[in-house]
């Protein structure tokens, strides 16, 4: 157990310096794409929005971008925040990081910084953990509901394999497609111009 939790101090201290060394080279007032290996991959199949500011890392779990949240505003100054992650935090100890997620999100509201959740996708290769993941949907939109310019948006609809890559965790280029249509149209709705 001691050797667990010195791997996890040891993995978050990485992803934290890991989107230090991004957010050094990313423009402030733009709107942040933060997360883990979905916001990765948005970028290396070469679907990452000309409007997105690129801050992902594989691997990443909710609890690293909590630690990270705080700095990454007053570094980036973002008018807009879209963050994807928690599934590795499931995939790693079973368990929903309802903590995190309200860390996270209470960061933002404090700053002002609207912030735009994407919800998690049905991938086929994690069909075991999809009640957890429904269930971390609903923390996820519970801790929107304190924040007053967030917005939570679902793609469990999401469910043709097509959508996703040969690895069937992550998404095709139709999957991102499907991604920037509907986070581009959510944006506009908030008020946020992409």
């Amino acid at each position: 157990l001691k050797l667990q939790f010195l791997y996890f101090i040891d993995m978050a201290n990485r992803y934290v310096a890991r989107f230090r060394s991004l957010s050094k080279v990313a423009p402030e007032n733009g709107i942040v794409l933060f997360g883990d290996s979905d916001v990765q991959h948005w970028r290396d199949e070469g679907k990452l929005p000309g409007w997105g500011v690129f801050c992902g890392v594989n691997g990443a779990r909710m609890e690293d971008m909590a630690d990270f949240v705080e700095e990454m505003v007053t570094v980036l100054k973002p008018r807009a925040v879209v963050a994807v992650g928690g599934e590795n935090d499931i995939a790693e100890i079973n368990t929903v990081p309802e903590k995190a997620v309200q860390r996270f999100v209470e960061v933002l509201a404090t700053h002002g910084v609207p912030l735009l959740i994407l919800g998690c996708k049905p991938e086929p290769c994690t069909r075991a953990l999809w009640p957890l993941y429904l269930e971390y949907d609903d923390v996820q939109r519970a801790a929107v509901d304190t924040h007053p310019t967030a917005t939570f948006l679902d793609f469990w609809y999401m469910k043709n394999e097509k959508l996703y890559s040969h690895d069937e965790l992550h998404l095709s280029k139709k999957g991102y497609d499907e991604w920037n249509t509907r986070v581009a149209e959510t944006l506009q709705e908030m008020g946020i111009e992409v």
